[in-house]
Order: structure tokens, then sequence, then C-alpha cells
């Protein structure tokens, strides 16, 4: 946002990055399908103040996932983050930036449209989110074997969330600034254990608020959740401190580059690890330049 240029000094991003945008174009057709189907014309929106809430939310979930986001509007947002980035609009903020292993897994566990789901319906939640790219899909990143769930969460995961935050990264390290990566490994046993380390998981880690009320019932109970925790939050405070977040709870936090691309695992012994998911990001790469070609 260009009124913002020159307020941050230092950034922290969590579980997404500059991707999550869309065109004016795009947010017109969306915006489009929503009114055709709550039945407004778009010269009465005014009707959208009257309708019940549940009404509206029925609605927006007949769109793709991330339908609904910022939109490029040539004001608040003049053009794509990752274009602005890569003009070097924030080559002077240092970032801590990452993501959890598996972002996804707690929007699909709850989704009623997967309870039961036989290989028809699991087809039609495919192309509901990617069209006609599913059979791209199905041969270079699901190596042929029926689409699932779990294929779902790791496309879902890579596209909205890992891809974006490596792209960001990239962009910052090629105008010189200092970027820290890490990677939110540590995987909570409630609801069976089939959220994994999943979107907002890293949250009361990070603010070391593991005993607040109901957090048990996102967390679980376990004691070794503070080693977790102990590390997390004091490597946040380095960095709002002094924008490191090196600490010696932690190994050796070397700063992101291309060739290593170092990332911190955090889970109960955390680890360095470089280039941690680099054959799922060569796949991925590869697939969407097709899925470009493609569409």
């Amino acid at each position: 946002f260009p009124s913002a240029q020159g307020l941050f000094h230092k950034a922290i991003l969590q579980s997404g990055a500059a991707a999550n945008v869309h065109s004016s174009e795009k947010a017109t057709k969306i915006a489009g399908e929503i009114l055709e189907t709550l039945q407004v014309e778009p010269s009465n929106l005014l009707k959208l103040t009257e309708l019940p809430v549940e009404q509206l939310i029925q609605a927006a979930d007949l769109v793709p996932p991330m339908s609904l986001g910022p939109v490029i509007d040539g004001i608040s947002l003049p053009k794509h983050p990752e274009e602005a980035i890569a003009e070097g609009s924030a080559k002077d903020v240092t970032i801590l930036i990452g993501t959890n292993k598996d972002e996804y897994n707690i929007f699909s566990a709850f989704d009623p449209e997967w309870k039961n789901a036989d290989e028809s319906k699991v087809t039609k939640i495919f192309e509901k989110t990617f069209g006609p790219m599913v059979q791209l899909i199905s041969t270079y990143l699901g190596g042929n074997k029926p689409l699932s769930q779990e294929l779902y969460n790791k496309l879902l995961t890579m596209s909205v969330f890992t891809y974006p935050a490596q792209k960001l990264s990239e962009l910052q390290v090629k105008q010189g600034a200092p970027v820290w990566m890490y990677r939110f490994d540590w995987e909570t046993p409630v609801f069976g254990g089939a959220l994994k380390s999943t979107h907002a998981l890293e949250i009361p880690f990070v603010f070391n608020t593991l005993d607040t009320p109901n957090t048990e019932n996102f967390t679980g109970s376990s004691p070794e959740r503070q080693f977790v925790a102990d590390q997390m939050h004091q490597a946040w405070i380095n960095f709002a401190r002094n924008g490191n977040p090196g600490s010696e709870n932690l190994p050796e936090w070397p700063k992101y580059n291309l060739n290593e691309r170092s990332t911190m695992i955090f889970n109960i012994e955390s680890t360095i690890v470089n280039d941690p998911n680099r054959e799922e990001r060569m796949i991925w790469e590869q697939a969407t330049m097709m899925m470009k070609s493609f569409s």
C-alpha cells in the first residue's frame, strides 16, 4: 500500500505472503456469481445489508477457496504485491517469514463435503477448486494416484501458503533485504491427529499463551508443548527487538539465501534444514508453468 511506504522497518509474516490477491476483473466475476446466487441486482446492492448473515455465508461458500480477498483496484493496491516487492517497494524491510507444514488441513477437516466422499465426489471437489487443470494436477503432482483429501491439502498448502512465502523471500533476497525463514512442524494430537501442523496452530506458541483457556482444545495438553513455545516466543521477541530471531534456545539460524535456503524447522527439538521441500517446490514450479500455458 503506497500510504504505508516507509512506516515499517521489520515485518513478520505467518502462514501466508503476497500472492493472495485478485484482479478487479476476477473480483467482479466472483461478485457477480455471488449476487446471482443471492438474486440481488448489481444496481440494488443495498439489498445485501438486509439479507441474513447465514445466507451471505452460504453464497460465499459456493465460490472456490480464497476467492474473497484483496483486490488490485489501482488505488489502495495499485499493482500486484509481488510485482511491487520485485521493484523494491519493501527493500528496506527486514523479514521473518514462514508457514506451517500442513496449513490447509484445518479447512478441509471440518468441511462436510469431504465426509464420506466417494471418488466422484472427490473429483468434483478438485474441479470446483482447480477447474480444468485437475487432470494436469493428477498427472504431475499426484503421481497418477487417485485424487485424495491428503493431496488436496498438500496442493492448497503449497499454492496458498508455502510457495507464496518462498516467492516473497526470493524477491526480498534479490533486493538485498535480510530474510529469515521458518517452518512450524509440531503436530497437534487433537481430532485424532487429523490437523497435524495446521494453519494458526503456531499462534499460541509464538505468544506463549498455551495456558489460555480453551487453547488445549487446539493444541492438546502435553507438557512438551512448552519446549516449542519457549523457542518461538524468544525468537519473535529477538526479531522485534533487533531484527534477528536467533537465540540461545535455537541452533544457529542463517539468513535465507537462494543457494542454501536455510529454514528453521520448529519442533520440540528445532533444527536448521536447507531447502526442506526442494522436490515439492521444484515440481510445483514446473506444474505452475504448465498450468499457465494450459490456461
